[in-house]
């Protein structure tokens, strides 16, 4: 560390040359709080995320999801449309195992309930247009 007032090299707390105190430097602070970090320490963190935007998500189709529901409901791709992954994943295997039958059935059915219900809602809590 050099003396502010001599610039002479110290290694103490006092400079042997002109007899000044060192002052000791601040550590610098490091916020590491909801995975942000800041050297700024009066950086203030939004504990609340109220300062966060919301992802944009697309809107689903009532209708679209519905008439996939009653003709390709035995793969799933009514599920895949409204993003509900593992659903459609196990109503595809539904089908490879059992030969369609209880998916054919499940598919049509969901298929009239997603057409017949006003409060039916895609996988990320949106309401289908």
């Amino acid at each position: 560390m050099k003396c502010p007032n001599c610039a002479a090299e110290v290694t103490g707390r006092f400079c042997e040359y002109c007899g000044s105190e060192m002052k000791q430097e601040a550590p610098q602070i490091i916020n590491i709080t909801n995975n942000y970090y800041s050297d700024a320490p009066n950086d203030r963190i939004d504990r609340n995320f109220t300062n966060v935007e919301p992802i944009p998500t697309t809107q689903h189709y009532k209708l679209l999801a519905g008439i996939l529901g009653l003709t390709l409901g035995f793969i799933g791709a009514h599920n895949f449309y409204l993003g509900y992954k593992k659903r459609a994943i196990i109503q595809l295997l539904l089908t490879i195992f059992s030969a369609g039958t209880i998916s054919i059935i499940w598919g049509i059915i969901e298929g009239f309930i997603i057409l017949s219900s006003s409060t039916y809602r895609d996988a990320n809590g949106n309401l289908l247009k």
